[in-house]
């Protein structure tokens, strides 16, 4: 794993979280059905849902990815998708590329692709805006995690996945074009790494 990413997630695993009582519910239900799969040694499989696409969704893969490396997770795969599509922004690849990931341009298109690596020897991760339902993504039998509000209600049913679960973050976007906007994206990627470690730290452990 690349020493800078390491690094900050050695100080993420020592945070800790918010006591939010609606919000750890919904970790715990998640924990509870990951590590059941887990035991039972059958694949697992996460999908982060918000509008765009373009920001929350693509930080929590991330960090997901980041933490099935770091503990060495097998059979656990992360996906994300929206409720429409249109392009990975800048400033979620930025907060991550300062925090120690590798990040590829592919192509210059409207709506481009980029290739995310937590390690060299990472094959990576293919990143760019699409439809939950997206063709790249699973079809059954994974776990929907919507991460923002209007996601979670413009999508009250996920067909095909085998749980749902609510963990919304506010967008960054409100910062956009501000002297605060690195600022307010590093906050909330941070803040959904820190939980994205909390699960897959409990995962590992089962």
């Amino acid at each position: 794993m690349f020493r800078q990413l390491k690094n900050k997630l050695h100080q993420m695993a020592a945070a800790r979280l918010p006591e939010n009582e609606t919000r750890l519910q919904e970790l715990g239900k998640l924990i509870d059905h990951l590590q059941e799969k887990k035991v039972k040694n059958l694949p697992l499989a996460l999908n982060f849902i918000c509008t765009h696409n373009s920001r929350r969704s693509h930080l929590a893969q991330a960090w997901a990815a980041a933490w099935v490396n770091y503990y060495q997770i097998d059979k656990l795969y992360v996906y994300s998708g929206g409720t429409e599509a249109t392009a990975l922004h800048p400033n979620a690849l930025k907060v991550l590329q300062i925090d120690g990931f590798h990040i590829e341009a592919l192509d210059t298109s409207s709506n481009p692709n980029y290739l995310l690596k937590t390690a060299s020897s990472d094959r990576g991760l293919r990143m760019f805006s699409k439809k939950f339902d997206a063709a790249q993504n699973p079809k059954s039998d994974f776990v929907a995690i919507m991460v923002c509000s209007d996601a979670d209600e413009a999508c009250p049913y996920v067909p095909g996945c085998a749980l749902r679960i609510v963990l919304p973050y506010e967008d960054p976007k409100t910062s956009d074009g501000t002297a605060d906007e690195v600022a307010t994206y590093l906050l909330r990627s941070r803040q959904i790494g820190v939980e994205m470690g909390f699960i897959m730290r409990k995962v590992a452990k089962s």
